[in-house]
């Protein structure tokens, strides 16, 4: 009995841990899948933010020096969010060559919370990861985008004229079949812009 006890604790604990990265809100799936249809068929919300080194970042800028642009929401204590850091600095890598990219919104750094940033900034060392990673200021139209979103990670695709491209990508890319509808929807980004 005392063995079990302790493996009871652990999984109680690693459940706990799950939240984090599941859901936040208690959104039925009929509202979720309604969220993400009405996200899809409108641009990217226009913003002004910042790098998490401080240097000033616009949205209308960022998508249209870009052939594609892929926006990923994340969190500093989401596992999944963590462990797909490499492969999306691969995935920049690969979109880097084709005049795309890959861009982060770290969720806890959104008002520019530097204890939040340095941590977020930690993470992306410790996990190789170099792509750029951004923040936008609470009451923009960014903000309350980044606030609908019901689960972490979740990307985007953004095309040239900053709309979004389908439905967004939600669960950690890492997962070869989810990469796999990343990248068909950067393929329809690519071909709607030639």
């Amino acid at each position: 009995m005392k063995k079990k006890l302790p493996i009871l604790l652990m999984i109680f604990i690693l459940l706990l841990s799950l939240p984090s990265c599941s859901f936040k809100k208690e959104n039925s799936k009929e509202e979720q899948k309604e969220s993400m249809q009405t996200e899809k068929a409108a641009a990217f919300p226009e913003f002004e933010g910042k790098d998490l080194n401080g240097n000033m970042v616009e949205g209308t800028t960022l998508f249209s020096e870009h052939s594609v642009t892929v926006v990923n929401f994340w969190s500093n204590t989401c596992p999944a969010c963590i462990g797909e850091l490499s492969t999306l600095d691969k995935l920049n890598k690969d979109l880097e060559a084709k005049g795309g990219t890959v861009i982060g919104i770290n969720v806890d750094t959104l008002d520019g919370n530097q204890e939040q940033i340095a941590t977020a900034q930690d993470l992306l060392t410790k996990n190789n990861a170099s792509f750029q990673n951004i923040y936008f200021v609470n009451g923009s139209e960014a903000r309350n985008f980044a606030n609908r979103i019901p689960a972490y990670p979740t990307a985007y695709v953004i095309d040239k004229n900053g709309r979004i491209v389908g439905e967004a990508v939600v669960g950690s890319v890492a997962n070869t079949r989810l990469m796999e509808k990343l990248q068909m929807l950067i393929q329809e980004a690519m071909k709607a812009e030639s």
